[in-house]
């Protein structure tokens, strides 16, 4: 990796052709903060992420779903601990389209 041209491929794929940033910057930015939550999208787990070297005691991961109109659709709320230097699960987002999966029985 002693190319200088390779460090600035890797850099480029955060910017579009005009140098315009690209989701992927922000979400580079999101997944370094010490800590975040986030959606594993496979299984639909909402996850605390805590890089800190203490656990974070008794805190609180919410999640909130809108329509396009802007209306709330759901709204989901735990209280958990969450371990240092881990992923600690909160809780399983099932959202509407995958209930409608479950409900006529096509696993997903």
């Amino acid at each position: 990796m002693d190319d200088p041209s390779f460090v600035a491929e890797h850099v480029m794929q955060f910017y579009t052709w005009d140098y315009d940033p690209n989701a992927s910057l922000f979400g580079a930015m999101k997944g370094a903060e010490p800590v975040h939550i986030q959606m594993n999208l496979p299984d639909c787990k909402i996850a605390v992420i805590n890089h800190r070297a203490d656990p974070l005691l008794e805190v609180t991961a919410s999640a909130t779903v809108y329509d396009l109109s802007g209306h709330q659709e759901q709204s989901l709320k735990q209280t958990l601990t969450a371990a240092a230097d881990a992923c600690t699960d909160a809780f399983l987002w099932i959202g509407r389209q995958r209930r409608a999966f479950r409900q006529n029985g096509i696993a997903q």
